[in-house]
Parts: C-alpha cells; sequence; structure tokens
C-alpha cells in the first residue's frame, strides 16, 4: 500500500498509565526498553505481527 502510516509516537506524561489505559481499551500491547538518560521508550503493537501498526510513547519533557 503506497504513503501508508506505519510508525506513530504519542508523547505522555505518565507512560505507565498511558499504557495501561490503551491496553485495556484498544487491547494494545507494549514493551519498556530502556533509553539514555533514565528515560524508558514504550514500543506499542496495536494487534498481530505483521497485521499491526506500530507506534511508541515515551515521558513528555517537563519545560
Amino acid at each position: 500500500m503506497r504513503n501508508s502510516l506505519v510508525h506513530f509516537e504519542l508523547p505522555a506524561n505518565d507512560p505507565e498509565k498511558m499504557s495501561k489505559f490503551y491496553s485495556e481499551v484498544f487491547g494494545s500491547s507494549f514493551e519498556s526498553s530502556p533509553m539514555g538518560e533514565g528515560q524508558t521508550y514504550w514500543m506499542i503493537s496495536t494487534g498481530p505481527q505483521g497485521k499491526s501498526l506500530g507506534g511508541g510513547h515515551v515521558q513528555k519533557a517537563r519545560t
């Protein structure tokens, strides 16, 4: 499919709470991976492998 969406990112104030919400409401699954400087990146899977729209979220930067 041409010009299809392949990845999205959702910044979150509370990534753990957001992961729980999206898991309960949409059935998404999450896998956390450490990043530098104490950050964690959460990979999001929206369905079965190969048929899923992938995404991720991370803690919003505090200003």
